[in-house]
């Protein structure tokens, strides 16, 4: 059950909630699950007082602001499947996001879905540009940023674990409706 406090956005399907202290365990198993982690920067083993500890250096945060990320339990029916990292630049106008679920929730729409809905409320709030890195050998998070309307920038290399990998990077940028001046009517126009 989720107070109405805790909810920051909410889908069709889903309820965007504060990660609260007691997701830690939740939290921890999916983040050492290997298939998950394969392609996360994050340190393993991930212990439940180590997630505890994180979720407590943003859990007040109800929402990014310039310089700072947090990141957003995704609920389903009361159950925490997953969550969403999102941030913004030391501006205000760039904004970044970043997603994982529980294995068993995947293939079911539910990161698009989160995905769309974090990303509305930054191009809603004034990002003009909002970026996400995923390895490419993530075919299935590469696929949820392509239907979300991100495209391929770049890519680089990072470190992860003592590990050279390929870091594509995807973006999508806030589109300014196009301002043409409408052409006088005359008087053989019959539009």
């Amino acid at each position: 059950m989720t107070l109405d406090g805790e909810v920051i956005l909410r889908t069709d399907r889903l309820v965007l909630r504060r990660l609260r202290r007691d997701d830690a365990e939740v939290v921890a198993a999916y983040r050492n699950d290997p298939e998950i982690a394969r392609y996360q920067g994050w340190d393993l083993p991930c212990t439940a007082d180590d997630v505890a500890d994180w979720i407590g250096s943003f859990m007040e945060e109800p929402w990014p602001s310039p310089g700072s990320a947090i990141n957003v339990a995704i609920d389903l029916d009361g159950t925490l499947i997953g969550d969403v990292a999102v941030g913004w630049d030391d501006t205000d106008a760039e904004a970044w996001i970043g997603f994982t679920l529980q294995r068993e929730h995947h293939g079911r729409g539910y990161a698009t879905e989160a995905a769309t809905a974090v990303v509305e409320r930054l191009l809603t709030e004034g990002s003009a540009r909002i970026t996400a890195s995923v390895d490419p050998e993530n075919v299935a998070s590469v696929r949820v940023l392509e239907r979300v309307g991100f495209r391929r920038t770049g890519s680089t290399r990072s470190e992860v674990r003592g590990e050279w990998v390929d870091d594509d990077t995807y973006a999508i940028e806030r589109v300014e409706p196009e301002r043409s001046p409408r052409a006088p009517a005359t008087s053989g126009d019959h539009r």
